[in-house]
């Protein structure tokens, strides 16, 4: 996975392709047992990668079969509540406040409002240029508050979403 959020974080574990054989295993599994209607809802920006290689792979074998993946911060109706104010920043923070405050330890709160590149070499060089810490803009601006406009407006879309899914 060399996406941004998988920085050389201490703690962090690379399992990208065992992310990948697992979400074609489980996808491949409930085909065989009649379902035709996939919707994954993505929590992580570093799971991006491996969901569009599975899925980009399934389209093509599995017959009959939608799939739809949605992740919170890329959904355009939240635009206005939510500038997709980079990795653990506002949107990130506020979301977990409101979903489990005591998840948020607020003394690591931060601020690091830098540039993101469009490209970049290696994980290191990404992280020595980027983030220190794994925060990328204002961490501290979040709050329980837009949490619970961020939670209720997403739901509300993806349950558009999966309406749409089932239609089609």
């Amino acid at each position: 996975n060399t996406f941004i959020f998988s920085l050389p974080i201490l703690g962090y574990l690379f399992l990208t392709s065992t992310l990948v054989n697992y979400l074609k295993d489980y996808t491949t599994s409930l085909h065989k047992h009649g379902f035709r209607n996939f919707f994954f809802v993505n929590g992580h920006g570093g799971n991006i990668a491996p969901l569009r290689c599975s899925f980009d792979e399934l389209a093509n074998t599995l017959t009959n079969s939608k799939f739809l993946v949605a992740s919170w911060w890329l959904l355009e109706d939240l635009k206005e509540l939510y500038d997709n104010s980079g990795h653990a920043g506002r949107g990130e923070v506020s979301m977990i406040m409101y979903i489990d405050k005591s998840l948020v330890k607020t003394e690591f709160l931060t601020e690091e409002k830098r540039e993101i590149p469009r490209y970049y070499v290696t994980n290191d060089l990404a992280r020595k240029y980027i983030t220190e810490t794994g925060i990328i803009n204002d961490s501290q601006e979040g709050s329980y508050e837009l949490g619970e406009k961020l939670f209720n407006a997403s739901v509300e879309v993806m349950l558009k979403l999966l309406k749409h899914l089932e239609e089609s």
